[in-house]
């Protein structure tokens, strides 16, 4: 699977906007348009603006990483994908309901 694919799965599971990602990395959307439909080779520049955007490491993103990962159970993307959609206070009072959990 090549970058842009993985990014654009990643953009879809984080349930982020082209626009937004766009709008965070510096990358123009048009940029980000073309790449994601002809998962085209990224610009090292590009690349590694969208690696810091995402948070995941460049070598991931280009599959060129020796560490083996263990897969994101279902489970967990669904919930993370329901968190992101959550404002900053339903997060923060989410994260304060589990640390209660937690006593």
């Amino acid at each position: 699977m090549g970058f842009w694919k993985k990014v654009g799965e990643e953009i879809e599971f984080r349930g982020i906007s082209r626009k937004e990602l766009s709008a965070k990395s510096g990358v123009p959307m048009t940029t980000i348009n073309r790449a994601l439909e002809r998962d085209s080779n990224p610009f090292a520049t590009d690349a590694l603006r969208i690696a810091n955007t995402l948070n995941i490491p460049l070598e991931t993103l280009l599959e060129i990483s020796n560490e083996k990962t263990e897969p994101v159970l279902e489970q967990n993307r669904n919930f993370i994908k329901q968190w992101n959609k959550l404002s900053k206070p339903q997060q923060e009072k989410l994260v304060e309901f589990l640390e209660l959990l937690k006593k």
